[in-house]
């Protein structure tokens, strides 16, 4: 084994170059190429996005993906840094944030509002990556949203819905579905980035166009293999 692994358990008991992590909460099966997998052990990362700066803590082991920063989170986030205007005095929600970067960047760019949501695993995890980057609490919160139960909490008030990374469990779908209707309206919109690894993925965008959303790839970071989207709900 690698020198530069022998530290991390995981890879101690992996025999392949594909390893596949199960989350205890969704059952979800996620492949991951060993070349990158370290730097999703790392308890803290730094990333630069233009001239701003950010600590992400990271938390594998006891939460799992719901607690590291994926390339999703790092375009969607350099998008908005490139077209502050999206969210410059505008009110601003993540779904399934996990790490909360893109969130976090458009604290950093004025937003007048920015509401960070997570299932309740992952919220003292995010809510420590507020902290540690100093933001504005006026601002910036994190709340609880479990997908297509507590959407009596929400309303589609917010100017713009972003999300990194959220279309990989089949068996959310249909909640994840109802969520977006609840939250997105004619007068907002709905950015998203994601990798399209599976046939699932697909399928999950096949049912926003037949649920009556308009779906827009807008760009593709080649380098991370990573597709943005603008979804549009034209009921």
């Amino acid at each position: 084994m690698p020198n530069k692994f022998q530290n991390y358990p995981f890879f101690i008991t992996c025999l392949s170059i594909i390893n596949f992590k199960m989350t205890t909460s969704n059952q979800a099966l996620v492949v991951y190429d060993e070349s990158i997998v370290p730097r999703h052990f790392l308890n803290l990362r730094e990333v630069s996005i233009g001239d701003f700066s950010l600590q992400i803590i990271q938390d594998w082991q006891s939460i799992g993906i719901a607690a590291v920063l994926w390339d999703s989170a790092i375009v969607l986030g350099e998008y908005l840094h490139k077209n502050p205007d999206l969210v410059r005095n505008k009110s601003i929600i993540e779904v399934g944030a996990g790490t909360g970067l893109p969130g976090m960047i458009a604290c950093r760019l004025d937003a007048a509002e920015v509401v960070l949501t997570d299932r309740s695993l992952a919220l003292d995890s995010l809510k420590k990556n507020v902290e540690v980057n100093s933001l504005n609490e006026s601002i910036i919160s994190v709340r609880e949203l479990e997908w297509g139960v507590n959407l009596k909490d929400y309303d589609n008030h917010y100017d713009l819905i972003i999300a990194a990374d959220i279309i990989y469990i089949e068996e959310t779908f249909e909640k994840l579905l109802e969520t977006l209707r609840h939250l997105s309206s004619q007068k907002n919109f709905i950015l998203l980035t994601c990798k399209i690894r599976y046939q699932r993925d697909e399928k999950f965008l096949n049912l926003l166009k037949e649920r009556d959303f308009v779906v827009t790839r807008i760009g593709y970071d080649k380098a991370r293999d990573i597709i943005l989207f603008k979804i549009t709900n034209k009921s």
